[in-house]
């Protein structure tokens, strides 16, 4: 089962749709657009550079985790 996890948000591109989370004790951790709920537009993202945010992750390619749920 997944693990809930909380960072903060430290950049999103709007134009490419992808950003990253700043995480305790560990890398800045890569997510795209389709992490967030399906409710969540891309105005509202416009607003989350330093917002608090709950997510979890999974393996992805090359060693690196993969954001779901944000």
């Amino acid at each position: 089962m997944p693990k809930k996890e909380f960072g903060t948000v430290k950049f999103y591109n709007i134009a490419k749709s992808y950003g990253f989370i700043e995480s305790d004790g560990k890398d800045d951790i890569f997510f795209p657009f389709k992490a967030f709920a399906d409710d969540v537009t891309a105005g509202d993202v416009r607003k989350l550079k330093g917002a608090k945010v709950e997510f979890t992750t999974e393996p992805g390619k090359e060693g690196k985790v993969f954001v779901k749920n944000l």
